[in-house]
């Protein structure tokens, strides 16, 4: 559930449910890949402008969790609409092409290496 008891895009998709079945993954390899997808954010996102680098790490946090859960391209297209839009406040229109580009760049990221 999203603020104040709504229901976010992906929000079932990184419940309970999926972190059981998940692999096991080492701590510190999530830290850095949900760095490396602020890092995206920030660089290829960015719908505030000028913010600082931790601005978008509750997204980052729960993108993250969404790749690893196997979240598709529209989901993740939803929620990152629902970020922008909603969640900020920022209202229409939503860049899709952006967000496209967005999470492509997140997907070249290549799977999270379970073996460290």
């Amino acid at each position: 559930m999203g603020r104040r008891g709504r229901e976010t895009p992906g929000s079932r998709l990184a419940g309970p449910s999926n972190v059981r079945a998940a692999v096991v993954i080492h701590k510190a390899t999530v830290r850095k890949r949900v760095r490396d997808v602020r890092d995206i954010l920030n660089r290829d996102w960015d719908p505030i402008g000028g913010c600082p680098d931790d601005e978008y790490d509750s997204y980052a946090g729960h993108l993250t969790g969404m790749v690893h859960g196997r979240a598709t391209d529209e989901e993740l297209l939803k929620y990152l609409e629902w970020a922008e839009v909603e969640h900020m406040g920022l209202g229409p229109p939503f860049d899709r092409v952006r967000a496209e580009r967005v999470i492509a760049a997140i997907r070249n990221l290549g799977p999270v290496d379970a073996s460290n």
